[in-house]
């Protein structure tokens, strides 16, 4: 009545090469043996060329350029793989690591009503043949982090995407897949679960002018885990935060400067925080923002320096909770009473009894709630949204899109 095959590659951990990438069944990234969360940024190569320097100084360790296919620095003297190849020293160098995108690599491709595929990589020719060419130039060098392997998709291109990860695996099994999707809004993110070897959501809540609830972002989440399953042996997650302003990317609103200011909104730091604690709190081990290139486009270059400053507090952030994220010690129990709004809460431990609680309103108003944790009465709150009742209890308040983050010393009954 029905008959299926699932191609096994088997890995042997003590014959890694250096820079090898692996992920464990509790969706932590791995490299070299070490546990290394990517903290991101989606980059033209244009940007890597003028503000590597800035990149590299910041919490942020891995890059996702667009144009990977044609990844170079404006005014190299080299071209074809070896302008590609500068770019990935460079990276190196700098200790940033490169997510390669393959996400146009399909012919007949189509993407927003264009034909996106290139026909041609370097004198070669076939949607296969190049693959294969990009991962042999590519898949041993330091820079790699991971193959991109599709950016939004659309329903039924899957089974080309999954044979896509198929023939990664026999080409380089010691760098993941990753695709990002964003048909959470459809409930179709399980057609996608074969996809690839990390999968990643793209929910960006602030819109318009005065954006007050992140809901978009607890639905695209809480879908991925049922679809997903991280944790539990189940595909890790990669997501991709906003960083943008979406009125960028309406005509009606990017014509100057007043009327994209008049119409839409930049995401404030509390609101990054707030959407990338919300999808760590869901089981995010990666995050991967979006974009970098929307800070330094001309309407949005004035303000550069602060929505920096602010992207990479967020980003520093997210590396200090790498030791908690990724830590096997049993967590505190957190128990949460909601009494206004919708209020997430989970707690991490690391093995020297350390303890952060990352706490989210998801909006839109006034989000409160009564939080115990167990084993703690002393926990400080770092953004002063959250009081200690007393007996490892703790009341949180805040408005529309809000977090805090609990911060001490687990105490052994």
């Amino acid at each position: 009545l029905h008959e299926q095959s699932f191609p096994v590659a088997c890995r042997d951990l003590k014959t890694a090469p250096a820079g090898a990438v692996r992920m464990d069944d509790k969706g932590r990234t791995w490299i070299d043996g070490k546990p290394s969360m990517p903290v991101g940024l989606y980059v033209y190569g244009q940007e890597l060329k003028q503000r590597l320097g800035d990149i590299s100084a910041s919490p942020f360790n891995c890059v996702m350029p667009y144009e990977s296919l044609h990844l170079q620095f404006p005014g190299t003297f080299l071209s074809g793989i070896e302008a590609t190849r500068e770019v990935f020293d460079a990276c190196a160098a700098k200790g940033v690591r490169i997510i390669y995108s393959m996400k146009d690599l399909y012919e007949n491709y189509r993407c927003q009503g264009r034909e996106v595929y290139p026909g041609q990589w370097n004198g070669i020719t076939g949607e296969t043949e190049i693959v294969g060419a990009i991962v042999k130039n590519f898949k041993d060098h330091p820079g790699l982090l991971a193959w991109y392997v599709g950016d939004e998709i659309p329903l039924g291109h899957a089974p080309r995407v999954e044979e896509r990860r198929r023939l990664l695996h026999q080409l380089d099994p010691w760098h993941p897949s990753w695709i990002v999707q964003d048909k959470f809004k459809e409930k179709t993110l399980d057609e996608f679960v074969s996809c690839s070897d990390v999968f990643g959501v793209d929910p960006y809540p602030i819109e318009g002018k005065e954006p007050r609830d992140m809901r978009i972002v607890l639905s695209a989440m809480e879908q991925s885990r049922e679809a997903m399953a991280p944790g539990t042996g189940g595909l890790p997650l990669w997501v991709v935060p906003q960083a943008h302003n979406t009125g960028l990317y309406n005509p009606a609103f990017n014509k100057d400067r007043e009327t994209l200011l008049a119409n839409s909104s930049v995401p404030s730091e509390e609101q990054m925080r707030s959407i990338s604690l919300l999808m760590a709190i869901q089981g995010a081990r990666g995050f991967v923002f979006y974009s970098y290139f929307d800070l330094v486009k001309p309407l949005a270059l004035p303000d550069y320096e602060q929505r920096w400053k602010e992207l990479c507090n967020v980003g520093a952030l997210l590396r200090e909770l790498q030791p908690f994220l990724y830590s096997d010690e049993t967590a505190p129990v957190v128990t949460v009473k909601t009494i206004q709004g919708t209020v997430n809460a989970a707690a991490y431990k690391t093995a020297d009894g350390k303890v952060k609680v990352l706490v989210t309103g998801s909006g839109p108003g006034a989000s409160e709630a009564e939080i115990a944790v167990a084993g703690t009465s002393n926990l400080s709150a770092r953004y002063g949204k959250t009081e200690s009742l007393g007996g490892g209890a703790y009341r949180f308040k805040g408005a529309d899109i809000c977090s805090d983050v609990l911060e001490g010393i687990f105490k052994t009954p």
